[in-house]
């Protein structure tokens, strides 16, 4: 079964979250409601994030990107450009240079002749030498790719910590809303506890995060209409990295050049490939985390069980 990047981003990191309710399922082959429930709040934790989330090098790398946003924005405005060179044969009210190839040239074609006066030809169109701005250079490309990279991972990051601030925010408890039944509070809580165990300590990084990464992100975006980037949208997406004269000498290219050096360092790992019988596995687990959640859930509202008896995780018989 093949898989895009993405599908196997989110397919590993599927496998990874639902690890754990296999490895619970291990511990507590059998268990009762009472030892279930205070599983939830201490081994098991039916709310939570991905622990192996590395906010540290996550600051570290948008640090590192900020440092090198002056640079971005100068190249952004003034690039590094090749004027381009080429003949063309424009109407005489378009010509701003005459070269001795533009005699030469209306000499021999008489085609572009209006008329012909006692005081010599008077042309319809003439040969001349334009010159035209080529963005398409090497280190252009070069930056380009920075900024994609920048982009792809500013955007990558920006949605998982909205993510994981949204859903903090959100399941705070409101004590003073009647509408819900007291329970509810009750299993609110507990996961809450829970995931407060898991996030509590990586909210204030998260925040900060944000910012950082929103802030490169506001001064990126609005300037990817500029020619430098607008003209080399169709580079070659595999283009090596050289360290050419202008990526060594001029200090805003060099910035780009050692930013991209660094990412290249950080050996990022491609997704791993997933396989039917991992896929297989992901379902299962997956079905039964959403047992243990049913499990959870029956227990807080006004059902109750005979809560000594003994029952497998891995096939619950169980009566409320």
């Amino acid at each position: 079964m093949e898989f895009s990047i993405e599908e196997q981003d989110r397919l590993t990191h599927m496998l990874e979250t639902y690890q754990s309710i296999e490895a619970f399922e291990k511990k507590y082959k059998k268990i009762n409601y009472v030892q279930f429930d205070y599983a939830v709040m201490n081994d098991l934790t039916l709310f939570t994030i991905e622990m192996d989330y590395d906010f540290e090098s996550l600051e570290k790398k948008l640090d590192h990107i900020i440092k090198v946003l002056p640079a971005i924005k100068n190249i952004f405005s003034k690039p590094i450009l090749h004027l381009k060179e080429q003949d063309e044969v424009l109407p005489v009210e378009s010509v701003r240079r005459i070269t001795s190839d533009t005699i030469h040239h209306i000499a021999g074609h008489s085609e572009l002749w209006s008329d012909i006066t006692k005081d010599g030809i008077k042309p319809l169109k003439l040969l001349t030498r334009t010159y035209k701005d080529n963005y398409g250079i090497y280190e252009n490309i070069v930056f380009c790719k920075a900024i994609d990279d920048i982009l792809s991972f500013v955007r990558t990051h920006m949605a998982i910590l909205k993510n994981l601030i949204y859903t903090n925010q959100t399941i705070e408890i409101n004590l003073l809303e009647r509408v819900h039944h007291l329970s509810y509070f009750l299993a609110l809580g507990k996961l809450h506890t829970g995931y407060n165990r898991n996030f509590d300590q990586y909210y204030v990084i998260s925040v900060r995060c944000l910012k950082k990464l929103e802030s490169i992100s506001d001064s990126i975006v609005p300037r990817l209409k500029r020619p430098v980037y607008k003209y080399n949208q169709g580079y070659n997406k595999n283009i090596k990295l050289n360290k050419t004269n202008i990526l060594s000498m001029h200090k805003d290219y060099h910035q780009i050049y050692a930013l991209l050096k660094y990412f290249k360092n950080q050996k990022i790992e491609p997704p791993k490939e997933i396989t039917n019988k991992e896929i297989d596995g992901l379902q299962k687990n997956y079905f039964d985390f959403c047992l243990l959640l049913i499990l959870f859930s029956i227990g807080h509202f006004n059902f109750t069980c005979d809560e000594e008896k003994e029952f497998l995780l891995k096939k619950i018989n169980l009566k409320f």
